[in-house]
This record gives C-alpha cells, structure tokens and sequence, in this order.
C-alpha cells in the first residue's frame, strides 16, 4: 500500500490486529510452495482469496525494452532509474499510485488513458491527488507501440487518438480509434498500468477446474471442483 493512501505505521498496526488470535505464515505463494491439494487434506476448509496480482500487459511491440516497467515493479520499490520524462498507460488505481509516486520522485509524468476525461477514474480522490502531484493526462488515446533506441532503450512511445462513438447495449459510449491519428510522445521510460491477472500458479500445479484467464470455477456457493475449498473475489468464478 502506497504511503500517500496509508501511512506504514498504520498498516503495521492493521497487520498486528489481524495476527491477534490467527496463525499466519509469511513467504508462502500458492502453487509454488503450498499447494491446494495438502492445505485441503490438513484443514477441514480452505478458502482461495489471493486476488488478481500478475500484471497484465496490453500486448503491444516493444514491451521488453529497457526502461519499460509494470505498475507493480513501481509500487514493490524496484529501481526505475533516474527521474525523466515517463508514459504511465492505464486507468488502473495501480496505474494512478504508480503515477503519484514517480510524479513525487521527480518525474514528469504523463498518465495515457482510453477513458474520457470524466471516467478517468471511480476513485476520485486518487485522481485528485495525482493531479495535485503534477501528473499530466492524456485522455482517449492508447498505446500502439513503444519505440526503442539501437541499445533497445526506451526512447518513446506511439500513441493512437480515439473519439467516443454511439453508445452500445449498456448505454456506454463505444471509443473508436480515430484514422491516422497516429504519434509519437518522447520519454525514456514507460510503466504498464492497464491491470491484472490471477496468478495462473494455482491453477497448473493443482487439479482445481480453471476458466479464462486463472480464475477458478466455483458453483453458487463458491465451492470448487474440491469439495473442501472454496475460491473468493478475484480468483472466484461461477
């Protein structure tokens, strides 16, 4: 959790009342080193409640370059290097800490969204803080491609323009690209906000029935294809 959401003395103490009367163990990833099968055999329940935390990249060109990072590399303290100019893609509340961050560490920070101005974001208060923290936002535009130097460095990013189009069954208003509005923004670093997967750990290393992208199916009651273990929030699908 970022310090501009919860200062770490605070998180401290969350983490001491959750420990008061339940035996947790650190270091532990489900499906590497503790598996389904034996937590299902040794308690009489087990419920799988590990989120979405594998990043999900948008698939465009240039992702391995040098100097292109997942929103989770910036908010787990991996070193980005030397403040500069920085695309963020995505509207995610990962995207937007990563940007706070980077902004305060002195980057210039432009957050490249799909969404339109208004629909940045639920979270108003995290886009607040973000614009108070100098972040620039370049709405209804999405990343085509990210551009690499002869040493396979970032050197920028290509971004495509969209228009908001009729509105579909939902009453949403479809984004459609708009034609050759193709560009190029210089920056020498990019960060991958546009959100996450289960870990898919879970799925291939235990005989849990899987659906999509990792999650775990579940009937109505949240049981999976083991009687004793049930799957929750993100990992949960039925």
């Amino acid at each position: 959790v970022p310090e501009h959401r919860m200062p770490k003395e605070a998180i401290i103490k969350q983490i001491a009342d959750v420990k008061r009367g339940i035996e947790v163990y650190t270091n532990a990833v489900i499906g590497s080193t503790v598996f389904v099968e034996e937590l299902a055999r040794e308690f009489d329940a087990v419920i799988v409640a590990t989120g979405a935390n594998k990043p999900a990249f948008p698939g465009i060109p240039g992702e391995s370059y040098h100097g292109v990072f997942s929103a989770n590399d910036i908010l787990l303290g991996v070193d980005h290097g030397a403040p500069c100019m920085t695309a963020v893609v995505g509207s995610t509340e990962s995207a937007l800490d990563t940007s706070i961050i980077l902004a305060k560490s002195g980057n210039q920070v432009t957050l490249v969204t799909q969404k339109d101005s208004p629909e940045i974001s639920p979270n108003k208060k995290l886009v607040d803080m973000a614009v108070r923290a100098g972040v620039q936002f370049m709405v209804l535009t999405e990343p085509v491609a990210i551009k690499g130097d002869d040493k396979y460095s970032v050197k920028g990013i290509e971004l495509r323009q969209l228009m908001l189009g009729d509105e579909d069954f939902d009453g949403k208003r479809l984004v459609l690209p708009l034609e050759d509005s193709e560009f190029v923004m210089e920056c020498n670093k990019v960060v991958l906000g546009t959100g996450h997967d289960p870990n898919p750990s879970i799925g291939m290393y235990s005989t849990l029935r899987t659906i999509g992208k990792n999650k775990i199916w579940t009937n109505p009651h949240s049981q999976t294809t083991i009687e004793n273990v049930f799957a929750a929030g993100e990992m949960g699908i039925g």
